[in-house]
């Protein structure tokens, strides 16, 4: 189970940030207390792990000692307890806990009868605990379900702050209840419906931020009973239902089209049991002639052209048994017209071509008469090299080492390129470079090498589709790596020894960004965005597993999550390289 609260809570009541200053996790050797923005201890409370959710109010976080978890306010235990597993925090209201799923077997366990196993079966499987913000429980017995339905009042905290929080609750009994919870008093100040075995909210009588209609039985045997819980000054009050006017369909016709006039036979109708609604008649066409034996003098009329039928042709490569052959297809036959094997130019003997397929689509020829669409290019191989077949017409000879083939967009025209290789006849070794279906350098073959993939989070190497949405590509010149684009230069130079999508995950906190490293230190770029401001040049010791912008809803603050060798969360850090962390 799979903690909703701070989604559902979140959109259900208005957000309202605590006032206390930042508090900050700080390690201490391998365990963890809580200080300030300069690294100061708090107090002495120190914990097995902790947790800070950005979704959290401020002050809070959720802690790990041995078997327990727990909530700690600022460094101070709220809850905490071997059946907690996680928290939610509604502003303000309340705390609720989710319940762990209940591992204890009869086997190993001792009851005084079946009521008191079932009894401690039945209370303590996953469910929820519901806490008030002083982490005093508030219903003991815990519940299967709990669910926010709505708030009223003004609390006497702050005027944008509610009173009253309507909850909807089912028991382990599956019986079900309705309460007031009281925010300024932290409690439930009243029991609309208790136990009762169904109560059902009627959405479509509903009116928001007025009245809430439900059915309910208290009984198996009961006949559903209809009610409505109305705000009234500022206080939730249950009532039988009562119907309310709303507009009918005419009204809201004229709401949203005008004034109308009822149209049909006045005794009969419409003739569909339904009012006609118009909003004026509609004229007819204007008269273009009478249409019958009309004459035009024979020198008005214009002769025609020929009218030209002009043909779609699809060609599409295909590779069957290690041979190629162009399949043509015309619009409007069923068929296609027979595969002939393609001819590829002559090899050396003993010498056979390779073919690999990629998707692309392309307009060869467009004339009056016809247009051709190629729906693929080909990547061949003659002995150690490499050449491309773009189309019948066009080719790229087999002369590189490597080309492997890309569509990018620049200046809203779409691209057809290649990163190729080549040896250094020196060296021996393959340098990279960009060139377009014309065989036109655009970045020189000089880069150990050329990635436009390598900072595409949900890169696959065994991908298919060429398409590159980053313009932002890494290479490797003399052992470093950089970041250069294809038509406006260098970005970030070749000094880094790494530079690489960030691959750690933390739930409750960012990770889309790019990491750096250099000399050692370990720096970031948010989210693949190479402009000064979204860099932070290595300072780190520690590789950065997470960040949290707007850290604890204060403005500006940014604190990174660093992470040791094994990926788990170390220290936070701040952006001018000050770590919340001091060994013994």
């Amino acid at each position: 189970m799979r903690l909703f609260l701070h989604v559902g809570l979140g959109l259900l009541f208005s957000f309202q940030a605590f006032s206390q200053e930042v508090t900050i996790p700080f390690r201490v050797g391998n365990v963890y207390g809580i200080s300030d923005y300069n690294g100061k201890l708090v107090n002495k409370n120190k914990f097995d792990q902790i947790s800070y959710n950005r979704k959290m109010p401020k002050g809070y976080f959720s802690f790990k000692n041995k078997e327990e978890n727990g909530l700690a306010y600022n460094g101070k235990t709220l809850v905490s307890g071997p059946e907690y597993d996680e928290f939610g925090i509604e502003p303000n209201k309340f705390i609720i806990a989710v319940l762990k799923r209940n591992r204890v077997s009869r086997s190993t366990s001792t009851f005084k009868n079946e009521k008191e196993y079932n009894d401690f079966k039945r209370r303590n499987r996953e469910g929820y605990a519901l806490f008030n913000l002083k982490g005093e429980t508030i219903y003991p017995d815990n519940f299967k379900k709990i669910i926010p339905v709505d708030t009223t009042g003004v609390s006497a905290t702050g005027a944008k702050r509610a009173r009253f929080a309507l909850m909807a609750t089912t028991n382990f009994d599956d019986q079900f209840s309705l309460f007031v919870y009281d925010c300024d008093k932290q409690k439930i100040s009243e029991w609309l419906l208790k136990d009762y075995d169904k109560i059902k909210l009627d959405r479509g009588l509903t009116v928001p931020g007025k009245s809430i209609a439900l059915t309910a039985s208290k009984a198996k045997s009961d006949s559903p009973m209809s009610m409505q819980v109305n705000h009234i000054d500022g206080k939730f009050v249950l009532q039988p239902l009562t119907t309310e006017y709303r507009p009918g369909v005419k009204e809201r016709f004229e709401k949203e089209y005008g004034t109308t006039e009822l149209t049909g036979d006045p005794e009969y109708g419409s003739g569909t049991g339904k009012p006609n609604y118009t909003t004026e008649a509609v004229p007819p066409p204007p008269a273009y002639g009478t249409g019958v034996n009309a004459t035009v003098p024979n020198d008005a009329i214009e002769k025609k052209r020929p009218k030209v039928v002009k043909q779609y042709i699809v060609h599409t490569f295909e590779i069957k048994d290690e041979k190629l052959f162009l399949k043509e297809l015309i619009a409007g036959q069923k068929e296609a017209k027979t595969e002939t094997e393609f001819p590829m130019p002559p090899v050396p003997a003993g010498q056979t071509y390779s073919f690999e397929s990629f998707p692309y689509t392309s307009t060869t020829q467009d004339t009056e008469e016809k247009r051709v669409t190629q729906k693929n290019i080909i990547r061949f191989k003659s002995g150690d090299l490499y050449g491309m077949l773009l189309s019948q017409e066009r080719m790229i000879s087999c002369k590189y080492d490597s080309i492997s083939p890309i569509k990018f967009t620049h200046s809203g025209q779409d691209q057809l390129l290649f990163v190729v290789g080549q040896k250094d006849v020196t060296t021996q070794t393959i340098q990279y470079g960009l060139i377009d279906s014309d065989e036109k350098v655009i970045l020189p073959l000089m880069y150990e090498e050329l990635d436009p993939f390598g900072l595409v989070k949900s890169f696959s190497k065994t991908r298919t589709d060429i398409r590159v949405y980053n313009k932002n590509w890494r290479f490797k010149q003399n052992g470093k790596y950089g970041i250069i684009t294809a038509y406006d230069g260098i970005v970030l130079p070749a000094e880094y020894d790494e530079i690489e999508w960030n691959t750690a995950h933390f739930p409750g906190h960012q990770d889309d960004f790019v990491s750096l490293k250099k000399g050692g230190l370990y720096g970031f770029v948010l989210g693949a965005d190479f402009k000064e401001a979204n860099i932070v040049q290595p300072v780190f010791p520690y590789k950065i597993g997470f960040y949290d912008r707007n850290y604890q809803k204060e403005k500006g603050l940014l604190l990174f999550g660093l992470i040791d060798n094994d990926g788990k969360f170390f220290c936070y850090a701040r952006k001018d390289g000050f770590l919340y962390y001091k060994a013994k």
